[in-house]
């Protein structure tokens, strides 16, 4: 691994297999972003997201 590609962490998105069901919103799907650090082998910040598909019409 070359040192330009190590330097900065990246940004990978981590898939997480569960939904929420949220009234007025529908379906919502949870996700995580990490930064990694390629160097160190390490996760340097973890956040939650939410994502909603369509929204849900009865």
């Amino acid at each position: 691994m070359d040192n330009i590609s190590a330097a900065k962490p990246k940004k990978v998105a981590i898939p997480y297999y569960a939904a929420l069901l949220l009234p007025r919103k529908g379906l919502s799907q949870i996700y995580f972003i990490a930064e990694v650090d390629l160097a160190q082998r390490v996760a340097c910040q973890i956040e939650m997201r939410v994502w909603q598909g369509r929204p849900h019409n009865p």
